[in-house]
């Protein structure tokens, strides 16, 4: 087991981000419990949007490189920060040229976390992981998949051996979210409550879940989008030409814990993603007590791993309308049975407080402290987690 982090000193983090918005992944992993921990600031590319957390010290660019970099600058000055802590290559790439600029020389360690699959990644990001990934003193993968996917290449030209920590939930946050509200409590005859979180994009490849709907009886589910994105407008035009309209619902892009109560609220939830990195949307569900089916990818068999969780090819809706015509038959004791044991997956293996403990090790290491314990062949890469 990794050493655990709680007695460790608390440090100043600057964060590098692109928005300062309510739903990040920095801000939902690192602005909540790990700012009590740490004394932690974000610099971001673009100006600060509504719902991001109080208690935070902001310094916002304005969406311009020039602008980022006087952000970056006021960021230095004020904050001083032990440590600096990326989650996107390009802000690496403009924090690397701009660090002697802003008087901090090389001596400020840098932590580059990468929050998706290779593949996932614009040619323009792919490129800037060339330059991002041997910059970072430290290099964390979000989850095991997304360092399998990145070229051996690249890998060979990080600084330190790249680590595993695995995105995680606030299940206190979750609980907080969804008290007192009430849960799916489906009646014999009516529709199974079928959910879908993220944004409307192709790599989510949603149209496989307005097709397997399609192949079922009218009645049989009803399907809620959260989130929105640049396919919307083609996705109401195909829920039109399917004849589905009577039980798709676009809901759009909501809070985040509206997001939780909306989700508890639903039977099932559903990822057919083609490509992720470690998908929180499909923790948070799990964190709700919601069952989940999974698109057949590298991120989803690491959750799935050891779980009765059902796969399915991104390109089967077949597979996937056949799935969700037996879920829709369960009673509702069984799916919520299915639900806690997603709940259960979540609290043993995708923690949020052992993921604070995880990137404090890496902090420390990185400041030239002790030493992440290996829990994996020395000769392979490792992966600081328990879901390995």
């Amino acid at each position: 087991m990794p050493t655990h982090a709680r007695n460790q000193p608390r440090r100043r983090v600057l964060m590098l981000g692109i928005r300062m918005a309510e739903v990040t992944v920095y801000t939902d992993n690192f602005c909540h419990g790990f700012a009590e921990r740490h004394n932690i600031a974000v610099c971001s590319y673009f100006s600060r949007e509504s719902g991001f957390p109080d208690g935070v010290a902001c310094y916002p660019g304005d969406g311009t490189p020039w602008g980022f970099a006087r952000a970056l600058a006021h960021a230095i000055e004020t904050h001083r920060p032990e440590l600096v802590h990326s989650h996107y290559p390009h802000l690496t790439v403009l924090y690397s040229l701009l660090r002697k600029w802003c008087g901090r020389g090389d001596q400020t360690p840098l932590v580059q976390t990468v929050q998706n699959d290779y593949g996932n990644y614009s040619r323009r990001n792919q490129l800037f992981w060339r330059f991002a990934y041997p910059a970072a003193d430290r290099v964390v993968h979000c989850g095991a998949a997304s360092l399998e996917s990145f070229p051996d290449g690249l890998i060979r030209r990080a600084k330190t051996q790249p680590e595993v920590i695995c995105n995680a939930v606030d299940l206190e946050f979750v609980d907080r979210c969804t008290a007192g509200e009430s849960t799916a409590t489906r009646q014999p005859g009516e529709p199974l409550k079928v959910g879908c979180v993220g944004r409307l994009i192709t790599c989510k490849n949603v149209e496989l879940l307005l097709r397997a709907a399609a192949r079922l009886p009218a009645g049989k589910i009803e399907v809620t989008l959260l989130g929105d994105g640049n396919q919307h407008a083609i996705l109401t035009d195909l829920v039109k030409q399917l004849g589905v309209d009577d039980r798709v619902y676009f809901a759009g892009r909501v809070g985040l814990a509206d997001v939780y109560r909306c989700v508890a609220g639903l039977d099932l939830v559903v990822q057919p993603s083609r490509a992720e990195g470690l998908p929180r949307s499909v923790l948070e569900a799990m964190g709700c007590r919601r069952p989940v089916l999974l698109s057949d990818i590298g991120p989803h068999r690491e959750i799935a791993d050891g779980t009765p969780i059902p796969l399915f090819g991104v390109d089967d809706d077949a597979r996937l309308a056949k799935l969700l015509g037996e879920y829709a038959d369960l009673s509702p004791a069984k799916i919520r049975s299915l639900g806690n044991a997603c709940r259960a997956v979540v609290e043993r293996r995708f923690s949020v407080a052992h993921m604070h403990d995880l990137y404090s090790d890496v902090y420390e290491s990185a400041l030239g402290g002790q030493t992440i314990e290996r829990i994996a062949d020395q000769d392979a890469v490792t992966i600081a987690s328990d879901a390995a």
